[in-house]
C-alpha cells in the first residue's frame, strides 16, 4: 500500500506507550484513524488532540484479549468508516518474573494479548482487504522475538509467534496473488514508551 493520505488505519492499545507515537504519526501522513484500547478515557484524550489537528477518528473502546470485543471492534470499523486499509496490532503486555513463578492466567493474558488478538483481528480484517484488493497488516513485535530474554519467557515467545505470523500471512497473500501485504516492526529497548515507561 503506498498511498496513505485519506485511508483508514486501525491501531490497537492507542491509548498510551508506543500507540501513541503511531497514531500521531499516521495523522501526520493523512490518515483516518480508528483507535482502540480498554480505557475509553485516554482513547478520548488523544482523539480530541488529533480531531484539532484534522484528523477523522474513531474511537472504540476494546479488550483485546475478548474474541467478542475483537469482533465488535472489526465490525464498527467496517460498518462505521470505508473500511480498514491498515491495520496496526500494537496492543502487548509483559511480565518480569522467574518463570517457574509465572501464575498460569499471566500466562494465558500474555498469549491472549499479544498473540491470539492479533491473530483473531487480522482473520477478521484480511477478507475485507482482499476484496477491496489493498490493505496492510503491521504487527509490533519486538527484539525479544530473536532471541531469549531471561524472566520474559512467554513475552519472547508470543513475539516470536507474531514475528512468524507476519512472515505467513504475507507469503500467503503473494502466493495468492493479493495485493495485501503484513509486516512486522520490531524495537529494541524503548526509554520513554512500551514496557519500560
Amino acid at each position: 500500500m503506498k498511498t496513505l493520505k485519506g485511508r483508514t488505519a486501525l491501531v490497537t492499545g492507542a491509548s498510551r506507550g508506543l500507540g501513541l507515537y503511531i497514531v500521531r504519526a499516521l495523522a501526520r501522513e493523512g490518515m483516518n484513524l480508528i483507535l482502540a484500547a480498554r480505557s475509553a478515557g485516554k482513547l478520548e484524550a488523544i482523539a480530541e488532540e488529533l480531531r484539532a489537528g484534522g484528523t477523522e477518528v474513531l474511537c472504540v473502546p476494546t479488550d483485546v484479549g475478548d474474541p467478542e470485543s475483537l469482533a465488535g471492534l472489526a465490525a464498527r470499523a467496517e460498518t462505521e468508516t470505508g473500511g480498514v486499509d491498515l491495520l496496526v496490532n500494537n496492543a502487548g503486555v509483559e511480565h518480569t518474573m522467574p518463570f517457574d513463578q509465572v501464575p498460569v492466567n499471566i500466562l494465558e493474558q500474555t498469549i491472549d494479548v499479544n498473540l491470539r488478538a492479533p491473530m483473531i483481528l487480522s482473520r477478521l480484517l484480511l477478507p475485507h482487504m482482499i476484496a477491496r484488493g489493498r490493505g496492510h497488516i503491521v504487527n509490533i513485535a519486538s527484539g525479544a522475538a530473536y532471541g531469549g530474554i531471561p524472566y520474559q519467557e512467554s513475552y519472547c515467545a508470543t513475539k516470536a509467534g507474531l514475528l512468524n505470523l507476519s512472515r505467513s500471512i504475507d507469503a500467503t497473500c503473494k502466493l495468492d496473488g493479493h495485493a495485501v501485504g503484513c509486516s512486522t516492526v520490531s524495537p529494541g529497548f524503548v526509554s520513554d514508551a512500551g514496557m519500560y515507561d
